[in-house]
């Protein structure tokens, strides 16, 4: 199902610090203030950078120097040169053990120092058939998954409605296969119901089928945003005000596959196969009346409407660049600019924030992709698509997501298009499956758990003055560097000092009553109904984030992850750097 996505170090959006001689146009466009934060935020990710790299290395170095300083230091007097004797202590040996155990001492390394290094770390430890890459990451996620997997379910301290116990229930549903088998696939069917139907199945929609109210369903009770993106979040130009952003959709497969979907290229035509048939194979396990060629002919109207949408959007290369993610105007502007009378913006805006706010025409929200909103409601309002086609991608999306929630043959339907697409050979255990899902969708329940059964709390402390020094050092190497003037400098440093350390976990993390403070509108989630709770859940988090509408944002409280996760992160908006609990342990 989709889930929220931040700008990861390792996989987010990161500033491009090469100018590529195409791109000389740019610079010279830009003023010098502009020039000016370019560089600024240029030097803020670099150091973004170095203090994920430095603090991960610091933080797991210390699991080895904490053994190697107990024993004082021995002085001795001799006319011999000094041997520092630097790892001898049981911990610092099995380090030692495990960096050697990935040399392949058979390969000559002035030949190949590559494989001489890193073969045997290969051989050791071959890719998992359910994943397409295996890293110490990979190992540090298994390892956390693992606790997570033996203390979730056997967790018997707290109230019924403590959300750590509804984080068990949510859980023990997930891996009860037989109840989850039982139930089928009627309650998926019953979801596409209510956004008026999947006409896939052989259902007629009915006349009074409305685009715009399947939409506003999927975004406020699914957590979905097929065809146009809502959410609500803080003005990257004003970030301590929370505003109403629109931009162009994800798409259900890759862009490149979909924009060359026509053309002649074997593995392109491969994938696409292999997509298509995933959408029929799961119309049909959910009771399709149609034949395979009428199945057929809906799928590949369906897939040319998306391929149209995906020529209207952007490539992730073309949206480096923030400021051409930020056209601020009034829902009025908006209305005037799309030139449509066909669909009612303020209107479906409103649906869309019913009992939390009411917007008006003079509300200001901020278009990140204003070209593909003109488009696709110029494409929609005309009244050239089906609606049965529209219809059916709205619930190809919700199938998309929701499917695996159900049967075992939606999982193993999803595996024999992963095989194709990515290369893996079987899904995850279930257990991990669901551990996933909890870690995701209960994150900070699951946190909770997670940093007071596998996570030293001292690191954090020891973490943020690593921090603070890290920071102190960087500073001065800023004042002492040539190439910025003074003016750029000082900006630099302000950037600098402003930059908000988010060390392991929220401090209220440990406090039950804050914690589930933070849950409270949770709604049930309830033994053996799996699909139901994760929509629930879905629910909480959309109505969560619309809810902060109108709110002042407050970057300490916002963390960009989880405390249960491996990797790091760096918001050049907020200015904010996350170390999450889950990365500050070795290996």
């Amino acid at each position: 199902m989709e889930q929220r996505s931040y700008n990861t170090i390792t996989g987010g959006r990161s500033v491009d610090l090469l100018t590529k001689d195409e791109d000389v146009g740019f610079w010279a466009k830009r003023t010098r203030l502009e020039q000016a934060l370019i560089v600024i935020c240029s030097v803020l990710a670099i150091m973004a950078v170095c203090l994920i790299i430095a603090v991960v290395v610091i933080s797991q170095k210390r699991n080895i120097d904490d053994v190697t300083s107990e024993a004082p230091p021995t002085t001795v007097t001799t006319s011999k040169p000094i041997v520092e004797k630097v790892c001898e202590t049981e911990i610092c040996k099995l380090a030692a053990d495990e960096l050697k155990a990935t040399i392949n001492y058979s390969i000559n390394p002035c030949e190949d120092f590559y494989s001489y290094v890193c073969s045997g770390w290969r051989r050791d430890n071959p890719i998992p058939e359910s994943m397409v890459t295996y890293t110490k990451f990979g190992l540090l996620d298994e390892k956390i998954k693992n606790e997570l997997i033996e203390v979730l379910p056997n967790i018997d301290k707290y109230e019924d409605g403590d959300v750590r116990t509804k984080a068990k229930t949510f859980y023990t549903s997930c891996i009860n296969t037989e109840t989850r088998e039982g139930k089928g696939v009627e309650g998926l069917k019953n979801v596409l119901k209510s956004v008026g139907g999947w006409p896939l199945l052989g259902e007629n929609i009915t006349e009074e089928y409305n685009w715009t109210d399947a939409l506003v369903f999927s975004i406020r009770e699914l957590g979905s945003s097929p065809i146009i993106a809502f959410a609500v979040g803080p003005d990257a130009k004003n970030t301590s005000d929370n505003i109403v952003q629109i931009d162009q959709t994800s798409l259900s497969i890759g862009r490149n596959e979909l924009l060359n979907s026509n053309k002649s290229d074997e593995r392109v035509k491969e994938i696409m196969a292999a997509y298509k048939n995933l959408v029929k194979q799961s119309a049909m396990l959910l009771g399709s009346k149609k034949t395979e060629d009428q199945l057929d002919n809906d799928i590949n109207d369906m897939v040319e409407f998306e391929r149209t949408l995906a020529t209207y959007t952007r490539s992730e290369e073309d949206r480096r660049d923030p400021n051409s993610l930020y056209k601020k105007m009034t829902i009025d502007g908006l209305q005037t600019g799309l030139n449509t009378e066909q669909i009612d913006i303020l209107s479906f805006f409103n649906k869309i924030m019913a009992n939390i706010t009411e917007l008006t025409n003079d509300t200001n929200i901020i278009v990140a992709e204003y070209d593909y909103l003109y488009q696709t409601c110029k494409l929609l309002g005309q009244n050239t698509t089906k609606p049965e086609t529209i219809a059916n991608y709205i619930g190809w999306r919700i199938v998309q997501n929701y499917g695996t929630e159900t049967t075992e043959n939606f999982t193993n339907t999803f595996l024999e298009f992963d095989k194709v697409t990515m290369g893996v050979e079987k899904s995850k255990p279930m257990n991990e499956t669901c551990i996933d899902d909890a870690n995701s969708l209960l994150d900070f329940a699951l946190g909770n758990l997670f940093i007071n059964h596998g996570f030293d709390v001292d690191t954090k402390t020891e973490i943020e003055n690593m921090i603070a020094e890290l920071k102190t050092a960087f500073g001065e190497l800023l004042k002492s560097n040539k190439w910025m003037d003074n003016n750029i400098k000082e900006k630099a440093l302000n950037k600098l000092n402003e930059m908000f350390p988010m060390v392991a976990y929220p401090p209220w993390l440990n406090d039950t009553d804050k914690l589930n403070e933070y849950y409270e509108k949770l709604g049930d989630i309830i033994e053996g109904s799996h699909l139901e709770n994760v929509i629930t859940i879905a629910k909480f988090h959309t109505q969560k984030q619309l809810n902060k509408i109108n709110k002042s944002y407050n970057r300490t409280e916002e963390w960009a992850s989880a405390p249960a996760v491996v990797n790091a992160f760096y918001d050049p908006s907020a200015n904010t750097i996350t170390f999450p609990a889950g990365i500050l342990q070795p290996p």
